[in-house]
């Protein structure tokens, strides 16, 4: 057995080797942040190069309450890795996300924050945007104008934050502006009957129509806001009357698209009219337009597409 004053340098020799350096050699969490800046930032951000007019030269763990406002740039290009530039000498993912974590932290410890407030302006849509976010939600179109007041403008925008105020009328408007457009995107169950009535463009109708179908020719396509779900007609008016003579003798298939699909279809001219006409003579025309009469189809409340076109 071996004399306890033997063990007392042997024990004393685990504790220091357990212990470690003395607390005041311990590395600083942000010194391996700073390392991170001048090994990768310095080199175009120096007191020389000035590169965008920022240097980290000589930066510090203070510098970031200095400058609070710099640094919350740095960490914006820093999260898009736009900040050290292509072509650059890049850290790895992990360094800029233990940079970045230690940048935020930084900040987040400053007792005044109004470095970050002061840039967070609510931006309200304009009538333009309001008018192109409704029709790409909803597919409805609106007129700004007739739903919103006019927007403040600044410096001759009409899309600055700081000039787009709102108000509690602004709301009010906003909300009236709202139930319009629910009620065209999706109808008014108790609305009564009603019509429209849609006229061809200028120009004969031989050639096709912006919008139809390719390969069709002439026709009528039209945006229409239903008030509701049920049974919608369609009349042609007279179209017989109006091409007899200028190709009747030949088949003019026509048919009638309801958001692009067909919902009815039928055939104009040909054999069998040109006998009609030739053997019943009065009121043939009337049976032939007969045709294009009171066509049916079922449809949802909201925007859609007719048309009718030949093929």
């Amino acid at each position: 057995m071996r004399p306890i004053q033997n063990l007392i340098p042997l024990i004393a020799v685990i504790v220091g080797t357990l212990s470690g350096p003395p607390e005041s050699q311990a590395q600083d969490p942000a010194d391996a942040q700073l390392a991170t800046i001048k090994q990768y930032c310095v080199g175009c951000h120096n007191d020389k190069a000035k590169t965008g007019g920022v240097t980290f030269q000589g930066i510090s763990a203070a510098s970031v309450a200095k400058d609070p406002d710099l640094f919350e740039k740095a960490v914006r290009k820093l999260r898009g890795r736009v900040m050290p530039p292509p072509g650059a000498k890049q850290p790895d993912g992990k360094a800029v996300d233990s940079l970045v974590a230690w940048l935020e932290g930084s900040l987040d410890k400053l007792p005044n924050q109004a470095h970050i407030t002061d840039q967070i302006v609510l931006h309200r849509l304009n009538r333009k945007e309001y008018e192109n976010a409704v029709r790409d939600l909803l597919l409805v179109e609106v007129n700004g104008a007739d739903l919103l007041p006019p927007d403040d403008t600044a410096q001759g925008f009409d899309n600055i934050a700081s000039a787009l105020q709102v108000s509690p009328s602004f709301i009010e408007q906003y909300v009236i502006a709202a139930r319009n457009v629910a009620l065209l995107a999706l109808g008014k169950r108790d609305s009564r009957p009603q019509g429209w009535t849609f006229r061809a463009g200028s120009g004969n109708q031989l050639t096709h129509v912006p919008g139809l179908p390719l390969g069709t020719r002439g026709g009528i396509l039209a945006k229409v806001d239903l008030p509701a779900d049920g049974e919608y007609r369609i009349n042609i008016p007279d179209m017989a009357t109006h091409i007899w003579g200028n190709g009747m003798e030949y088949e003019n298939p026509l048919v009638v698209t309801l958001d692009n699909k067909i919902v009815y279809q039928t055939v104009i001219g040909g054999e069998e009219d040109s006998k009609l006409y030739d053997q019943v003579q009065s009121g043939a025309l009337d049976r032939v337009n007969a045709r294009l009469k009171n066509i049916k189809f079922q449809a949802t409340g909201g925007p859609h597409t007719v048309s009718y076109t030949h093929l």
